[in-house]
């Protein structure tokens, strides 16, 4: 299925050196791939040890997670052809991919919000960056994959091959993905709130409540005094 050697090859061309700034890359005469590398040493510039080091390890990741599913895609158009040339495999390949990608894809669809996740939750100053880069990476793994001539064998003994594939690599391939790890997400401090001013409680002024006290018992002594006999 590809797997291997299409994931390789992402990772090797995608990983920052950390000597990117004192050791710049031969030119490639393939544009999409030299256009991965001016990325790369444009951020080296700016990326602190910390931000190379968890990019290397989202680009581990992002490889295997996309030549996953780029041979998942390669899979079901085997599983189509091969239902329409060979009507009496249709059931038996449908469920055969059924069961393989109940195992691979629920692994693919987490790790894809683990990635984004881990760009954008703090590691990075300018997670954009990381973003545009990924973005330049799969547009020359897409290229290369288009360039690919890939033609569906549908003899019975073929398609009876990628059955017996999709019953046997599930399990290897939820395995593989289950060992990718993502960069830590950067722990966002809570922003403190300015402290609510509290009011001190007054202070009873004795002097004063008994000359209150005084004046309101003389008032009404002065009432008193008042009233017709």
């Amino acid at each position: 299925m590809r797997l291997s050697s299409l994931a390789l090859a992402l990772v090797a061309f995608a990983i920052i050196p950390a000597y990117a700034q004192d050791s710049p890359a031969k030119k490639s005469d393939d544009p999409a791939i030299q256009a991965i590398r001016d990325k790369a040493a444009e951020m080296a510039k700016t990326l602190t040890r910390e931000e190379s080091d968890a990019l290397a390890q989202i680009n581990a990741g992002f490889g295997i997670v996309r030549a996953v599913g780029i041979a998942r895609a390669d899979v079901s158009r085997a599983v189509d052809e091969c239902s329409k040339k060979n009507p009496d495999m249709s059931k038996a390949l449908k469920k055969e991919f059924s069961n393989w990608s109940g195992k691979v894809d629920p692994i693919l669809k987490d790790h894809q919000k683990k990635m984004k996740k881990a760009i954008h939750g703090g590691v990075f100053k300018n997670p954009d960056d990381v973003d545009a880069y990924l973005a330049l990476i799969d547009k020359a793994a897409k290229k290369a994959d288009d360039k690919m001539e890939k033609r569906v064998v549908t003899t019975p003994e073929a398609c009876k091959g990628t059955q017996e594939a999709l019953s046997s690599t599930g399990d290897s391939l939820a395995e593989l993905l289950g060992k990718i790890t993502w960069p830590a997400v950067a722990e966002k401090k809570a922003e403190e709130k300015p402290a609510e001013k509290t009011e001190a409680p007054a202070v009873k002024n004795e002097n004063e409540e008994q000359e209150k006290a005084f004046l309101k018992d003389k008032s009404d002594a002065a009432a008193a005094d008042k009233k017709p006999e």
